[in-house]
């Protein structure tokens, strides 16, 4: 076998939880920021450009009475079809579109 083929794994066996408390959940991780918000930066151009992209395809979708594309034949799950992106020649971060075409 390589060198890598085998690597232990010493961590302890995770136990499902039979019940989750989403409030004592928030209450213990949830840290208050009173700051203000100059330390986000503004958005790429890129990012920009993805974004006219999409407001593009809205008003498409839009003017075609609320649907752009659709597929008849694949039934509608979150596995039906591969990783989409907005604009593949443009992006390969925005990723996990739930479908093969925006807004379909």
């Amino acid at each position: 076998q390589g060198l890598f083929s085998y690597v232990p794994d010493n961590r302890p066996a995770m136990r499902e939880p039979s019940t989750i408390n989403v409030s004592e959940f928030i209450e213990k991780n949830f840290t208050a920021y009173d700051g203000d918000a100059s330390f986000l930066a503004g958005p790429t151009e890129k990012t920009k450009k993805l974004w006219d992209i999409v407001q593009d395809l809205q008003m498409q979708e839009f003017r075609k009475g609320g649907l752009l594309d659709c597929d008849p034949n694949i039934p509608s799950t979150i596995t039906s079809f591969p990783a989409g992106y907005i604009e593949p020649e443009l992006d390969d971060v925005c990723v996990g579109l739930q479908t093969d075409k925006p807004l379909k």
